[in-house]
């Protein structure tokens, strides 16, 4: 029953002015060529948002919960997958980093710890 009346009357659930004018919208680009995949920005938004940090076990059985992550992705231009770049003098070359951000917060905890300014 109370459902149904919250369903009906959702205006009057509504808060006023719950979100704040702002003059303003800012918004926030990534330069992927300057991504080193360094995860400054994930725990700087973890430690914000008061987010727990789970090891494997947890992560397999789904309770992790994070509002952004750090997306790699190997350069492969012949569709195999390189046996030798684990063994490479440079294990970290093909590699190409794409932070999945949340895109909620005003003012962004993510983009001033960023260590090489690709976020901005």
């Amino acid at each position: 029953m109370a459902l149904k009346r919250m369903l009906e009357h959702w205006s009057e659930f509504r808060k006023r002015d719950y979100y704040e004018d702002e003059p303003y919208m800012w918004a926030m680009a990534i330069d992927l060529n300057k991504c080193i995949g360094c995860g400054a920005c994930v725990v700087a938004c973890y430690a914000e948002n008061n987010l727990p940090v789970v090891g494997k076990e947890h992560y397999a059985t789904g309770h992790a919960m994070h509002w952004m992550r750090i997306e790699r992705y190997w350069d492969e231009p012949d569709g195999k997958a390189d046996i030798d770049v684990a063994e490479s003098e440079y294990p970290e070359r093909g590699a190409h980093y794409i932070p999945m951000l949340c895109q909620q917060c005003n003012h962004a905890p993510c983009e001033p710890v960023c260590p090489v300014a690709a976020t901005y």
